[in-house]
């Protein structure tokens, strides 16, 4: 639902678009040898909605992107990849918690390789950045989906974090299993 990504990256002259609308991060395990083929340079890797809504556990989807990355990073050395955090958005607001717990594992995931970064997008799309509920619903299309003006702030934060910008630290209580409220 995003038809005009090429757009926000001219830096990136060869852009192969091999999202799967619907997928969740287990199927990605399965298709890391597709992903392979492509040789990418530079991955930009947004799930996690569709796991938590239906029912997988953050530090399920977290294990399994790592799998798939850490099996795409063996083949393809040269490899990095963004990990975009799961956005707040109109059509989930039972599930902030658990949005928020799974960034949080994920900027952890981020933190723990140097060829990891993270784009922070949780509250995105909030006009209250410590309030999940005050999403925008002019920034969605379907109240899941950002609009143009959504997924230009969300190109701004991946280019930057594909810069090195706005990188988390690694926190060793969460690696110790503390996920924090």
């Amino acid at each position: 639902m995003w038809p005009d990504y090429e757009t926000y990256f001219p830096e990136y002259t060869n852009i192969d678009d091999i999202g799967i609308g619907g997928s969740v991060a287990a199927h990605w395990e399965a298709l890391a040898d597709e992903v392979i083929t492509y040789e990418p340079k530079l991955g930009i890797y947004n799930i996690g909605i569709n796991d938590l809504t239906g029912s997988t556990t953050p530090k399920a989807i977290i294990e399994s992107m790592e799998k798939t990355l850490l099996d795409i990073k063996a083949a393809l050395p040269e490899f990095k990849v963004v990990l975009v955090s799961v956005s707040n958005c109109p059509a989930r607001p039972d599930i902030t918690d658990t949005i928020s717990q799974t960034n949080a594992l994920m900027r952890n995931l981020a933190a723990s390789y140097d060829w990891m970064y993270y784009a922070e997008a949780e509250y995105m799309f909030c006009s209250d950045p410590a309030d999940p509920h005050s999403t925008i619903e002019s920034m969605f299309i379907d109240k899941l989906h950002p609009s143009a003006e959504g997924y230009r702030l969300m190109a701004a934060a991946i280019v930057a974090a594909a810069k090195g910008e706005n990188q988390p630290a690694f926190d060793e209580n969460l690696a110790n299993g503390e996920l924090a409220a």
